[in-house]
């Protein structure tokens, strides 16, 4: 297991291939086309360089240069003086410039006409150019050789140093990946759903196995597998030997991105924000881990730490767990590690949910902002939000007191659409790749996330109050009547119905195969997900359950209506601790490794130890009650109250960062987005609050 060590944010989406490491420096480019050089052990920025034009290249590398193409352009700088050393055009789209040393220091640029460069590697000074008379899709580099493919099938061999073709071969696909290169065997893919293995010294076929779609990523190959991704989610393994089937596992509705092996693992990223680890003997899954918004590069190993990049342009740096005795935790004095607040677990999630994740954490991604937030833009409803606003892509979805439910733009806050629905909106809705589901009254809405044309209704006998979640195809949610329910959001068809003994006004928590809830009567759940047939239920004394649950290390985080906060351990169901909360806790917690974080029903809000439950800290907002659940981002934690403003907090120190009044009561829970802090409140104002100076 990992725990995420920093996050840094370029500025767009970040690309397909991983990042270059070198020495203790990581080269990253976005979709921007500029290119951050960060310290790898921090992520600080060191300084960044913006290139002109168009192009899909990656940087090549040297002691004290790095090489950049684009736009035709190929350009050596110093790593560490940041000065352009020369720059040479190509008149060409340069699709992977690299440098490889040999005979007197020569760069190789190798471009997407099919022509290949060879320029002086200290001056940029032209030396020569030869033509490979192809089209070239991609390539991938094995010195002293090329090896090509392009979308005619072809594939075919070069030697740089010699300069020379030494084999070609066409096959009866499409080839629209890169090939991989692994001890003496080139592998290709096609996009007819076939996987080639190659001599890679005379361009024999060694054998074509098949997987079940068009394959459009790089495999990953480890002693006795070849990783196969495929566009119906499929990731395929195949033995090394002879491509035969070894197994095959369904992780999503498509895999563009090339998965990672490492050592006994591999780890494969899904489009909707979700990394995987597999066994590789049987692709039995290890954990799954979801972040807010797409994976746009595939996954990284390098050492002890996992690299992810985001479709948000977020750089995610996670660090191996060690194991450790549990210690205590002094208050507010102690000297905590600050570090940034999440941990790998959860559930396959299809979507974007209340809470920012599977696992209800309520930690979103971003750096620490020590800054007071300032306006970006506000939205007017036509009444107050009760329902917390989800960001996903370019859009926020929030509902409304005046039975409206809107999409508003999350750049310029104008209206997308909205829906009018058959009462007041209290529930937090779910995004996932095609629809927007939100329960009102009795009724829950599936939606077109981008007209907001209904897909299905689905009626229930109780108030829709549960924010629901996506896993694998099926929709969870509970609702008033004492049921929660299972359906196929697809069709709205109903899986199954479990009742309990109380209201289930709980937003589910889907892990490892079951679903954990809290009901009003004071009752938690885990129900099986497959058949909601109820695992086990657990009591607790004169107390309602009132807020969300969150999962974490085998430990079940929830608040009572009225006067207690309590850590369960699973697998005994067994109190582990329990922390007052004065008049009971109002909010759903944040969770994170250190630190649980809840509202609660007087004007307190309050920051205890995960493990021992001891307070750490607290803070009086002197108002009529804190309902916002909180959102923690780095080293600062974010919430709403009755008193009309939303507060920053230093996580750890208890310290006041920053206020920002509203126009009424912050009910809603803060969203957090490349940050931006997106909140609702009572006056049916939404506002996004620019965090970043």
């Amino acid at each position: 297991m990992y725990r995420l060590l920093w996050t840094y944010q370029a500025k767009g989406a970040l690309p397909s291939h991983a990042p270059l490491f070198w020495e203790d420096k990581i080269y990253l480019r976005d979709e921007q086309m500029r290119y951050h050089i960060l310290d790898e052990k921090k992520g600080r920025l060191e300084w960044e360089f913006d290139l002109t034009g168009y192009g899909t290249s990656e940087p090549g590398r040297r002691p004290s240069i790095v090489q950049l193409g684009r736009g035709g352009w190929v350009y050596a700088l110093d790593s560490k003086k940041k000065p352009i050393v020369w720059q040479f055009a190509t008149n060409d789209q340069a699709i992977a410039p690299r440098y490889v040393h040999v005979e007197g220091g020569e760069a190789f640029v190798s471009c997407g006409s099919g022509r290949i460069y060879g320029l002086d590697w200290d001056t940029g000074r032209h030396k020569w150019t030869h033509e490979l008379h192809r089209q070239v899709t991609d390539l991938t580099w094995d010195d002293p050789y090329v090896y090509y493919t392009n979308i005619e099938g072809w594939v075919w061999c070069f030697h740089v140093t010699e300069r020379k073709e030494k084999w070609a071969l066409q096959l009866d696909e499409p080839i629209i990946s890169t090939p991989s290169v692994h001890e003496e065997t080139l592998y290709v893919t096609g996009g007819g759903g076939s996987c080639w293995s190659i001599d890679k010294r005379t361009g024999s076929i060694l054998w074509r196995g098949l997987t079940s779609g068009v394959c459009s990523a790089s495999v990953g190959v480890s002693s006795e597998l070849v990783l196969v991704p495929s566009q119906d989610g499929r990731l395929h393994a195949l033995h090394k030997q002879d491509g035969s089937p070894a197994w095959q596992k369904k992780l999503a509705h498509r895999l563009f991105l090339s998965p990672e092996v490492d050592k006994d693992l591999v780890y494969v990223n899904d489009p909707h924000g979700q990394v995987h680890a597999l066994q590789l003997k049987d692709g039995k899954e290890q954990w799954r881990h979801f972040v807010s918004g797409a994976l746009s590069m595939k996954p990284c190993v390098r050492g002890d730490r996992l690299y992810l990049g985001g479709a948000n342009g977020t750089l995610y740096a996670y660090v191996k767990k060690k194991k450790r005795a549990v210690v205590q935790v002094p208050a507010a004095s102690s000297e905590m590690s600050r570090r940034p607040a999440a941990t790998l677990s959860g559930e396959h999630s299809d979507g974007t949910m209340f809470r920012g994740s599977i696992g209800r954490f309520g930690v979103f991604p971003g750096e620490t902002r020590q800054r007071k937030g300032s306006v970006l833009w506000t939205y007017k409803g036509n009444d107050g939000f009760y329902s917390s606003p989800i960001v996903d892509e370019d859009t926020v979805y929030i509902g409304s007191q005046a039975s409206m439910f809107y999409a508003i733009d999350r750049r310029t806050g104008r209206e997308k659409w909205s829906f009018s629905s058959s009462g007041s909106i209290w529930a937090t809705c779910v995004v996932t790749d095609r629809y927007v589901c939100v329960g009102c009254d009795k009724e829950m809405y599936c939606l077109d996330k981008f007209t907001g044309r209904k897909v299905w209704t689905f009626s229930t006998g109780g108030w829709s109050w549960s924010s629901p979640s996506v896993v694998d195809g099926v929709l969870y949610f509970g609702s008033g009547e004492y049921v929660c329910y299972a359906l196929d959001i697809e069709t709205g068809q109903k899986l199954w119905a479990t009742k309990g003994k109380g209201r289930c006004y709980f937003s589910p928590v889907v892990l490892d195969g079951v679903i954990y809830g809290g009901t009003r009567d004071g009752s938690v759940y885990e129900l099986d997900r497959q058949t909601g047939k109820v695992n086990w239920s657990f009591k607790v004394k004169e107390e309602l359950v009132h807020s969300s649950c969150c999962v974490m290390d085998d430990v079940l985080y929830f608040g009572g209506e009225k006067e207690f906060f309590y850590a369960l351990d699973i697998p005994t169901q067994k109190i582990l601790w329990k922390c007052k909360a004065p008049s009971g806790a109002s909010s759903s917690p944040a969770v994170t490794d250190e630190m649980v974080y809840f509202g609660c029903r007087n004007s307190h809000f309050m920051a205890v130890e995960r493990t021992e439950g001891k307070v750490v800290w607290k803070c009086d907002t002197q108002s009529s009650g804190n309902y916002s659940s909180p959102a923690v981002v780095g080293d600062v934690v974010y919430f709403g109250s009755n008193d009309h403003y939303l507060y920053a907090y230093d996580r750890f120190e208890g310290k006041l960062l920053w206020k920002f009044k509203t126009d009424e009561k912050a009910w809603t829970s803060p969203f957090v987005y490349n940050d931006i802090v997106y909140m609702g409140t009572d006056g049916g104002s939404l506002y996004a609050i620019q965090t970043k100076p």
